[in-house]
């Protein structure tokens, strides 16, 4: 009987040490991790994201959770990893070369949250990216590449001169969504302006170029478009300069779609009531 108590008021004490979480010590909330239900499993993940650096021992846990059967609570054990800090990342490093995708992409990206200038991990992270296998983890890798801002561009830019045109698509659409975060890109993507064929990939870079660029750059290069033979880029560009406020400076035809569908409907406006007047008259002979 002595012997139990002591054993007991050991846990207690031991206890007692540990990091508390909204009056829940480290070791029991760890014990959820392994829970079968997916609530406990991500309450416990972000239980250990609270505590921070003071929750690595619980680093291995959440490193498997990394490939959870639950998207939540994958995303749940790396926001803790990298709030816990770097006392992780040998543990995610390990992580980079499992065949699991969506285990490599989550690794990756906690490693350049917790260090953007990680080589290897910004290396998965932007094959993540521009990967067109699984859209669900790329759309998850592009927003954590675009949440880097200027750190993610060097991550992204290799995969500009990609043979494969989506790729392409995927990393001027990704580098636009930074905004002025993204401006380092402007070169590059206004190189890959000048090489792409596709309208589709030629409109993506111009709309790239208006969102990063500053309005005295990007101008001249809109303004060069205006007269482009394919009527697509032409009107976008007229509506681009307006976009970027250098509208009064343009010439030509710069109302984009938008703008002529609103002469369309001013000239069918003028029509009915063209032939109204013309009806009434005819009704009053």
């Amino acid at each position: 009987m002595r012997r139990t108590v002591c054993f007991l008021l050991i846990l207690a004490a031991a206890g007692c040490n540990e990091p508390m979480y909204q009056g829940r010590s480290l070791s029991s909330w760890m014990y959820d991790l392994d829970a079968e239900d997916d609530y406990k499993r991500r309450a416990a993940a972000e239980a250990m994201g609270g505590m921070g650096e003071k929750a690595a021992k619980a680093i291995p846990k959440l490193v498997d959770l990394l490939e959870d059967t639950n998207p939540g609570v994958q995303a749940f054990a790396e926001d803790s990893l990298v709030k816990i800090g770097p006392s992780s990342i040998p543990a995610l490093e390990e992580q980079l070369a499992r065949p699991e995708p969506a285990v490599r992409m989550h690794a990756a990206a906690a490693l350049v949250r917790i260090d953007p200038k990680h080589q290897k991990g910004g290396q998965v992270l932007a094959q993540a990216a521009t990967g067109v296998g699984n859209a669900d983890l790329a759309k998850l890798a592009q927003d954590v590449v675009v949440k880097l801002g200027a750190d993610g561009v060097p991550l992204l830019l290799p995969y500009l001169d990609d043979p494969y045109e989506p790729v392409r698509l995927t990393v001027i659409k990704t580098i636009g969504k930074m905004k002025e975060k993204g401006r380092s890109a402007f070169g590059p993507i206004k190189e890959r302006l000048e090489k792409e064929k596709s309208t589709e990939h030629r409109l993506a870079a111009m709309q790239a170029l208006a969102k990063i660029g500053d309005p005295k750059d990007v101008a001249p290069v809109l303004r060069s478009l205006l007269e482009d033979e394919d009527g697509d880029i032409a009107d976008n560009a007229g509506a681009l300069l307006r976009y970027i406020g250098a509208r009064d400076s343009a010439s030509g035809y710069e109302g984009g779609d938008q703008a002529a569908e609103g002469d369309a409907q001013a000239a069918s406006n003028k029509e009915k009531k063209a032939a109204g007047k013309a009806g009434a008259k005819k009704k009053g002979k």
